[in-house]
């Protein structure tokens, strides 16, 4: 009896995951703002080799990253506040609340369609900016730059993913939007020497910085890409049980 409810569970996250998943792809919106980042991205370059000072292939990887980072961050704040925040206020989720799930389940298959959608987008980006690595020349070198650079991206995006998941599930409308924005300004601005005090509420978004490394033409550690890597996935499973908490109390 128990296995036969554990693979209704499983099931049923399974089918919750499929079809947010394609609620997510079908969002018009989402594309058009990539088609944007792809036509910025094909002109970016350009203008990197003029500001270069003559650091021309590292200057095209910085430039690369930020436009995919551009792309990553539109995507996390659309599907956030589409899959959750509207949902909510449209009391459409409270069907979800009669499945055989605990409100964890419902929000990491939730959260897993979110992470494919921002991976998707990822790989779509990623072979524009691959691309220019190729039509550039790009030494050895800086194709391993760029790589680590662009997966430096994707963490911060499983990051931002989960920052919007849990504000959604606490805060009702736009809030959760403005409150997202503001937490990203935050782990960009808030000075180095307090994000290791901090780094579990505002999100330490400044460790994915790698340009120094880019610009020095230094390798950039494995070690560090690990903990980057362990940090991202730490912080992502706290802000997903948090928005399970924040869920259970919250009134509809």
């Amino acid at each position: 009896m128990e296995a036969q409810l554990k693979g209704t569970f499983e099931a049923s996250m399974l089918h919750l995951y499929w079809i947010t998943l394609r609620q997510l792809l079908r969002q018009s919106a989402l594309w058009w703002l990539n088609l944007f980042v792809i036509a910025f991205s094909e002109i970016a370059p350009a203008f990197a080799e003029v500001f270069c000072f003559g650091k021309v292939e590292q200057a095209i990887v910085d430039c690369s990253t930020a436009t995919v980072y551009l792309a990553v961050l539109l995507s996390v704040v659309t599907t956030s506040y589409q899959l959750l925040a509207k949902e909510f206020n449209e009391r459409v989720a409270l069907t979800l609340f009669t499945k055989p799930l605990s409100l964890l389940e419902i929000l990491l298959a939730k959260y897993f369609a979110l992470l494919t959608t921002l991976f998707i987008i990822a790989m779509v980006q990623g072979l524009m900016i691959l691309k220019h690595a190729y039509t550039y020349e790009l030494s050895h070198e800086s194709w391993f730059s760029l790589a680590t650079a662009l997966y430096a991206v994707f963490l911060q995006g499983l990051i931002l993913q989960s920052l919007g998941l849990m504000f959604s599930c606490r805060f009702h409308g736009l809030s959760s939007l403005y409150l997202t924005l503001g937490m990203i300004l935050l782990g960009q601005t808030v000075p180095p020497y307090f994000l290791s005090w901090t780094c579990f509420f505002i999100p330490g978004l400044q460790w994915y910085d790698l340009s120094y490394w880019i610009y020095n033409n230094h390798s950039i550690p494995m070690e560090y890409l690990a903990n980057l890597s362990l940090y991202a996935i730490a912080y992502s499973g706290l802000m997903v049980v948090l928005g399970s908490y924040f869920l259970d109390k919250r009134e509809f």
